[in-house]
C-alpha cells in the first residue's frame, strides 16, 4: 500500500515539474517572439531614418537646382 501512495506521489511531482517546465519554455518562447519583433522595429526605424536623410537631400539638391 505505501509503495502505491509513494508512486502516486512521484506522480504528482512529475506532473508539477513538467507543467512548470511547461511554463517556462512557453514564457522563453514569448520573449524570444517579443525580441524578434523588437529588433524588425529597429530595423524599420533606422530604414526610416535613411530614408528621411535621402529625402533632405533631395529637397536641397531641387531647391539648388530651381
Amino acid at each position: 500500500m505505501m509503495g502505491v501512495i509513494r508512486l502516486f506521489m512521484s506522480f504528482l511531482l512529475g506532473l508539477f515539474l513538467a507543467s512548470f517546465y511547461w511554463m517556462s519554455s512557453s514564457e522563453v518562447e514569448s520573449v524570444a517572439q517579443s525580441l524578434k519583433e523588437q529588433k524588425r522595429v529597429t530595423t524599420l526605424e533606422k530604414q526610416i531614418s535613411e530614408l528621411s536623410k535621402v529625402n533632405i537631400a533631395l529637397r536641397q539638391e531641387v531647391e539648388l537646382l530651381n
